[in-house]
């Protein structure tokens, strides 16, 4: 015999068997018997092993919001033990996106590589715990009043400490050539890339600069597409 008991989202009730409230006790079912218990909604639900019965050897068990567990009766009067679980809160806690959206003035990219700076959020972020990320970053650029002839753009993602260096692709970009132009150049994207570390505090950056100074204006960062993102995987 198996039947799944599912707590209703909208009503707060739990079916087949039907409770109006917080608690579940399992029935008085024999040996090797299952039940499947869903909590569907945010609120906890418990499980009670019934009267003396017991789960795992306790009275009762909590679930968390969207969460299941299997259980069978074992070979033992009485006793529920459980095979398998799902907790939708433990699968979230795993994820660890680290991000930065710029925001704030442009920045200018000189002849000489450095952190973007919008003075008011940078793309650059701190890994906080060790693994393997996927990182990735963009950069908004524009030409503003900007006389280009034959230079280039560089862009790249780098550590700024724990031994400094450059992580992930460096990408040089031909400027296409221009006299006082102001125009949006548009989005460069450096690719995805694994990133391994044992530290937990390794930042990360997104830096850029020009290969020689413009005969005229600038080539600019701007905040709005420029970040970093990276995912522990």
């Amino acid at each position: 015999m198996s039947v799944s008991i599912v707590q209703n989202q909208s009503a707060g009730t739990y079916c087949v068997v039907c409770d109006t409230e917080s608690t579940y006790t399992l029935p008085q079912w024999g040996s090797r018997d299952s039940v499947l218990v869903k909590n569907a909604t945010a609120t906890e639900l418990t499980v009670d092993g019934n009267g003396s019965n017991t789960i795992d050897g306790a009275e009762s068990i909590t679930l968390r919001g969207y969460s299941s567990i299997e259980l069978i009766r074992g070979t033992t009067s009485g006793d529920w033990v459980a095979v398998r679980s799902y907790d939708k809160t433990d699968e979230q806690a795993n994820i660890t996106i680290i991000s930065a959206y710029g925001a704030g003035t442009a920045y200018s990219l000189t002849d000489t590589a450095a952190a973007v700076d919008f003075g008011t959020t940078d793309p650059a972020i701190t890994l906080t715990k060790a693994g393997t990320y996927l990182i990735s970053g963009q950069i908004n650029l524009a030409y503003t009043g900007a006389t280009v002839v034959a230079e280039t753009a560089t862009v790249k993602l780098r550590r700024t400490n724990n031994t400094a260096a450059n992580v992930g692709q460096v990408l040089v970009i031909d400027l296409p050539v221009a006299t006082t132009l102001t125009n949006t150049y548009g989005i460069v994207t450096i690719p995805p890339f694994s990133y391994t570390t044992t530290n937990t505090d390794d930042a990360i950056a997104l830096f850029a600069n020009v290969s020689a100074a413009l005969g005229a204006g600038t080539i600019d960062a701007t905040a709005i597409g420029t970040s970093i993102v990276a995912v522990l995987q």
